[in-house]
């Protein structure tokens, strides 16, 4: 494994990092490379520590801004990292908010998601402590999972959900 391991500089060779690939490492900061062009799901999963991932420059594929994972457009946010403190503002270009891109992040203590957002992935915010979210108007989807085993006790919906996926509130 990646235990003692605190911060990478991924090669510009890698263009495919698998899901789980640092699973579970003590990561604090992460440099994905220019190259890279796929990125599994749950790839940093349980890096209670990771605060931080970074796109070198030139990326094709993702953009980082403030530590978080977006695809090159800005459209849709790939990956947090589990150890994102705060409240967090998603940028107002995002679209979706992808499978897994939030779950795990346990100090995150209030994240508010843009009127641009319409679709919520599976597992996005699962096992979160977030205690209350607003689902802006414009969420006309959100996925199986999306808030399971989270801290919930207020969700606030402000608009019409086309589909509400298989346990996304569950537990």
């Amino acid at each position: 494994g990646c235990r003692g391991l605190q911060s990478i500089a991924i090669p510009d060779s890698v263009t495919s990092i698998g899901s789980t690939a640092f699973e579970n490492s003590s990561l604090t900061s992460v440099t994905l490379p220019s190259s890279l062009t796929s990125l599994g799901s749950s790839t940093f999963s349980g890096c209670d520590y990771l605060t931080e991932i970074h796109v070198a420059p030139g990326s094709q594929s993702y953009a980082s801004d403030g530590g978080v994972v977006f695809t090159k457009d800005m459209k849709t946010l790939v990956v947090c990292p589990e150890g994102k403190a705060g409240a967090y503002v998603i940028p107002g270009s995002v679209t979706s908010i992808g499978e897994d891109a939030l779950n795990y992040c346990e100090r995150l203590t209030g994240v508010t998601i843009p009127d641009s957002v319409t679709s919520i992935g599976n597992s996005a915010f699962e096992d979160t402590v977030l205690t209350s979210i607003t689902i802006p108007d414009s969420v006309t989807s959100i996925g199986d999972w999306a808030f399971m085993g989270s801290s919930l006790t207020s969700v606030t919906f402000s608009g019409d959900i086309n589909s509400i996926g298989k346990l996304a509130f569950y537990n």
